[in-house]
């Protein structure tokens, strides 16, 4: 979609395509429980998009990138699954979106980021359940190849490094589901 404003793109299942949800030149929109998967170039992805939401859809197989975000700004990428794809979620000339309580799972390359500064965990305190505790602390994203130590709230003590001045600075040892039981 292009120059669309205020929709709802959400419970389908897309697959074998060349993109396969795309929004340009877009804002205020939600993409939500969305199925895409099986040999799509690039999953969902969002060009010069601005304030759109893009929430718990399942990103797989697909052969390039799983999330991308180009040119965009002020989105909000949480509860998604990207796995198995070449890249998790790329970000390129992406400036102050946010990013958290997404698992990325044996992408080849989990995230990427290139010309962009977003913020990679929450940027308020989360109430959630770990272990059997009742918790509040900040929450980043599950990365499957994270090799850092967890606090006893299961947040990494170490931040997970994207790029120069990209980091998730609490990324989950297990995937966000396990938090909010």
């Amino acid at each position: 979609m292009s120059d669309a404003r205020d929709n709802f793109i959400g419970a389908n299942k897309v697959s074998e395509n060349v993109y396969g949800i795309v929004l340009q030149e877009s804002g205020r929109n939600r993409v939500i429980d969305n199925d895409v998967y099986s040999n799509n170039e690039v999953g969902i992805w969002l060009i010069n998009s601005t304030m759109t939401k893009v929430i718990e859809n399942t990103v797989s197989n697909n052969g390039g990138e799983g999330i991308k975000m180009s040119d965009s700004r002020r989105n909000m990428i949480v509860r998604n699954t990207a796995e198995l794809n070449g890249y998790g979620i790329s970000a390129s000339h992406a400036y102050d979106n946010i990013i958290f309580l997404n698992n990325f799972i044996n992408n080849s390359i989990n995230a990427f980021s290139s010309a962009s500064t977003n913020t990679w965990n929450s940027t308020f305190p989360i109430t959630f359940t770990y272990n059997g505790s009742t918790c509040t602390d900040y929450m980043g994203n599950y990365w499957s190849d994270y090799t850092g130590t967890a606090n006893p709230y299961g947040i990494g003590t170490t931040p997970y490094i994207i790029s120069a001045g990209n980091a998730d600075y609490h990324p989950l040892i297990e995937r966000w589901q396990v938090y909010f039981p």
